[in-house]
């Protein structure tokens, strides 16, 4: 007799029993193969794979929440020279190497997060919303806001906080569009089942293939790397707080996109990197040229007066 398995939904819950299964398998034994089911015998490879795409988010996130404060004191015109510097490669491996750790859990992690239970729950749903509005447009909107507050108080350095992640979250937002446009991978709801349709330029036709990477949360992870470095030069003592706040918002809209299957577990790892990486890059780059013609015109007189409060919250 064929078995035939689900993935855990309310229908078929471990415990009850159907036609073709004396009892529904757990959580390792519903894995997708892309073309049927892995039995008991994939258990022990689908566990690595599980504890592999965790033990890779966890450190990619916290490899950024280090480095980023570290990265960011040598912004100093006298030591630091370069835009791009030798801790980025271990950012970006980190962060490569979880993107490759959750392709085999692609297809897993979308239809465990579409099942009815997690589908029905009214706290997921409208947490999974908030955070969307939140991102995209919000980060542009509260910087631009906190920045004409900034203006408004003649607060430098408000201004000079909300600008520079106001530029991070623009241009990530460019450097996202040019990939979404060229990767041309079909989002989850087109076919949750073939995590792997990538195809050059197809982006370009229409919205349901512009998957990779996630455009919520590489602005997400460009704001708060962003923050976390503004925060290592106005407030020193409060940039591990800022790291822990703005980190933890911006993991949570990567989960929100996987939950309303507008993306895959990779993309979210891809849009992290990309927007660490820009983050870091744009800020950089205004701590090394600090009389560039944006700041020139945006932040006269700029200066170390006042105290920053700025929150922005991730984007698509």
């Amino acid at each position: 007799m064929r078995r035939t398995f689900c993935y855990g939904c309310a229908a078929c819950a471990p415990g009850v029993a159907t036609s073709d299964s004396p009892r529904a398998p757990n959580l390792f034994t519903s894995i997708p193969d892309g073309t049927g089911m892995i039995g008991s015998a994939g258990v022990g490879a689908a566990r690595r794979h599980v504890r592999a795409w965790v033990a890779g988010m966890a450190g990619a996130v916290v490899l950024a929440a280090g480095a980023v404060p570290a990265a960011a004191q040598d912004n100093d015109t006298t030591r630091f020279k370069h835009v791009f510097a030798p801790t980025d490669a271990y950012l970006l491996g980190g962060f490569a190497l979880a993107t490759v750790a959750a392709r085999p859990l692609d297809t897993w992690a979308t239809k465990r997060l579409q099942s009815p239970t997690l589908q029905n729950s009214p706290i997921l749903g409208r947490g999974a919303t908030t955070v969307r509005i939140l991102a995209v447009p919000g980060s542009l909107i509260g910087t631009a806001a906190f920045y004409g507050l900034g203006r408004a108080r003649h607060d430098d350095a408000m201004s000079d906080v909300s600008l520079h992640t106001f530029e991070a979250v623009a241009v990530t937002g460019v450097v996202t569009t040019a990939l979404k446009m060229t990767a041309g991978r079909a989002r989850p709801y087109v076919d949750t089942s073939n995590p792997h349709s990538f195809k050059l330029l197809r982006g370009l036709q229409s919205d349901a293939y512009q998957s990779f990477p996630s455009g919520h949360t590489s602005t997400a992870f460009a704001a708060a790397t962003a923050l976390t470095a503004e925060a290592s030069e106005w407030r020193p003592k409060d940039r591990w707080i800022v790291a822990g706040v703005t980190y933890t918002l911006a993991t949570l809209t990567g989960v929100s996109r996987v939950y309303n299957n507008y993306h895959w577990a990779s993309d979210v790892l891809g849009g992290a990197a990309v927007g660490t990486i820009t983050g870091l890059a744009v800020v950089r780059y205004n701590h090394i040229h600090r009389d560039n013609a944006v700041n020139r015109n945006l932040i006269p007189n700029r200066g170390r007066s006042g105290i920053p409060i700025v929150f922005s919250i991730p984007t698509r």
